[in-house]
């Protein structure tokens, strides 16, 4: 009994350390893979950001379709993926959409001859995807309030009472109309519409007459 006693502890160290790695295994083929092929690095917010980080994406695991994706975003926990549509539009360039799978995230990236762009949805955060810097990709949080308010809208009334009125000094009154438009007897509206355009393409188009 005396000699039975280290060949089962060497017996239950070697059940315990196959269990181990089997648990590790299939911890590890359950966790889609990293788009970014290293941990990406802080980087300087655009205007409209909050904070960004910069880093390269493995261009070959996006064109090969992967039934799902990790994602660093910046400030938040990886987001895990999980591939909802792909559709590959030429050599380099391909959209492939998918849903966070443990919670609502939303995430469509854009592959254009090598360049990503994209926009990820997650809680109440949003991110965009653009390109950066020697061919690598940023991920950006965006600050939605830095937006200036669309002209006639705001919050508070959703537009419907910001519309301005048309006065003397209006560009479009001086160059078109003397009175705001109104509906003729028969019902119907006149629309003015203006076109703008380069001196550079007033030339390539032959002058003022062709364009």
């Amino acid at each position: 009994m005396q000699n039975s006693n280290p060949i089962l502890r060497q017996f239950s160290v070697l059940a315990s350390a196959s269990i181990f790695i089997l648990l590790s295994t299939t911890a590890q083929a359950q966790t889609p893979p990293q788009l970014f092929r290293q941990r990406p690095a802080w980087t300087e917010p655009s205007r409209h950001g909050m904070e960004a980080h910069v880093g390269d994406i493995d261009e070959s695991l996006l064109s090969s379709g992967p039934a799902g994706i990790t994602l660093a975003i910046p400030g938040r926990p990886d987001v895990e993926v999980e591939r909802q549509s792909h559709e590959r539009r030429g050599a380099r360039s391909l959209v492939w959409r998918g849903r966070g799978q443990s919670d609502s995230s939303k995430v469509t990236l854009t592959l254009h001859e090598g360049l990503l762009f994209g926009r990820i949805e997650s809680g109440s955060d949003i991110f965009s995807v653009r390109p950066g810097g020697n061919g690598r990709t940023i991920v950006e949080k965006i600050d939605s309030d830095s937006f200036a308010p669309e002209w006639g809208h705001d919050a508070a009334t959703h537009g419907h009472e910001k519309v301005p009125a048309v006065t003397g000094g209006d560009m479009m009154q001086q160059d078109f109309s003397t009175t705001p438009a109104t509906p003729a007897a028969d019902g119907t509206v006149q629309i003015v519409l203006m076109s703008v355009y380069t001196p550079q393409a007033r030339t390539a188009a032959g002058g003022t007459t062709q364009i």
